[in-house]
């Protein structure tokens, strides 16, 4: 989902207009006034980065059957990190990481060709992968491994021809790439196999398949009844559930509510937020068919059940970036309800400052997804850039009178 990559950055410049009727707050100021550390790494992000990396190492080993066969036993395991994302995910990541780098790096050059280098080792990867791991010793972690490979290709080309306005013969690539990529997995069964990561990599194959509008349901309804302890699933599912995709914001309207039923017993009302949180994120119309009583009832939910500093900043960052929309994005009174609740976290949950998470795109969230050294500190220092406007507003009082409340509940 590449179009909208730079949405962060919009939202940031949207915000960073206020800078000269309110200054940012030092670092100081947040850590000591407010009693509120910045965390550079958190437990989230080293653990990901661990499992990322280990993939990475493993693939530069040749190992793929041993990260092939740990992606299964992850999967079947249902291994999270502590806030939720696979194990298995990021082990993919991991391993198809250094290729996919090269990928991009050709399309957002502009050079990207079947005869250039980055081509020719994605087919040297997919006949590395395919003759280590031939016969059934890795199951279908070999399958979802060259499946997912063979999309990243696809997406760089798609990427290519957008930048360069020239769709027509970039887009042929990506639909003989996603086609490749479904050939891989057609042999197995997800639910056969009981493995989210095989249904998750058939919700990814939507974007290139011509029958996805009347798929789509049943694809994600497999994919969450498989792993509902996974939010980015339902994340998602609301990003597939939009016009730009196969769906409308009446149906994802209807489909979040159905989620929520879906995994009440695991999040209560949270499957309806998980649905819409990046949704509204990126596109202020979903507004108009939100209720959203219900969307911040659903935080609550979520937070009762993983009070994680992680999601307190999540939800805070996400709220924050609602309310810098214009025009036809919350009326006055969600504006409202936004702007108290966004006060309420703040205020009485937020303990440690995540500028990983304030800084994370929609697009991205909790997806073990490679980004280069430049971007992840740009999004570091985007994220913390992004707190400290928002903390701005919630302490505007207390910095005005300089009286920095510093207590929190136990």
């Amino acid at each position: 989902m590449g179009y909208n990559r730079n949405i962060l950055r919009s939202a940031a410049r949207r915000l960073t207009r206020r800078r000269k009727e309110a200054e940012l707050i030092p670092d100081e100021v947040i850590e000591r006034q407010l009693a509120m550390p910045i965390c550079g790494k958190t437990a989230e992000e080293t653990g990901a980065e661990a499992v990322f990396r280990s993939g990475r190492d493993m693939a530069r080993q040749g190992d793929w059957a041993e990260v092939a066969a740990l992606m299964v036993v992850h999967d079947r395991a249902r291994d999270m990190t502590p806030d939720g994302t696979p194990l298995a995910e990021l082990l993919s990541a991991g391993a198809r990481s250094d290729l996919v780098l090269s990928l991009q790096r050709a399309a957002r050059s502009g050079v990207l060709s079947p005869r250039h280098y980055s081509i020719e080792c994605l087919e040297e990867f997919c006949a590395e992968v395919t003759e280590d791991v031939s016969g059934d010793y890795a199951g279908y972690g070999t399958a979802i491994l060259l499946s997912e490979t063979l999309m990243d290709a696809g997406w760089a080309w798609y990427e290519q021809g957008t930048m360069l306005s020239s769709p027509d013969r970039n887009l042929t690539m990506f639909t003989e790439l996603f086609g490749r990529a479904a050939k891989q997995i057609e042999p197995f069964s997800a639910l056969e196999e009981n493995a989210p990561a095989l249904a998750a990599t058939n919700c990814a194959l939507l974007a290139g398949n011509p029958d996805a509008s009347r798929r789509i349901l049943d694809e994600y309804e497999d994919l969450i009844d498989l792993n509902p302890a996974a939010p980015g699933h339902q994340r998602a599912f609301g990003l597939h559930l939009m016009p730009q995709w196969f769906g409308n914001y009446a149906l994802l309207e209807v489909q979040a509510l159905k989620v929520a039923a879906q995994t009440q017993d695991l999040w209560g009302a949270g499957g309806y937020t998980w649905v819409w949180l990046d949704v509204l994120a990126l596109d202020p119309a979903g507004f108009a068919y939100l209720d959203l009583e219900y969307f911040l009832d659903g935080i609550d939910d979520i937070l009762s059940r993983r009070s994680s500093q992680h999601f307190v900043n999540l939800f805070a960052a996400f709220i924050s970036r609602y309310l810098v929309h214009n025009g036809d994005g919350p009326d006055r009174g969600q504006r409202k309800a936004l702007v108290h609740r966004r006060a309420s976290l703040i205020r009485g949950r937020m303990r440690e400052l995540h500028p990983w998470v304030w800084g994370s795109s929609p697009l991205i969230g909790a997806v073990g997804r490679h980004r280069p050294d430049r971007e992840r500190s740009a999004s570091f220092r985007d994220g913390r850039d992004l707190a400290r406007l928002a903390l701005a507003d919630v302490f505007a009082s207390e910095l005005s009178s300089a009286s920095i409340r510093t207590s929190h509940p136990a």
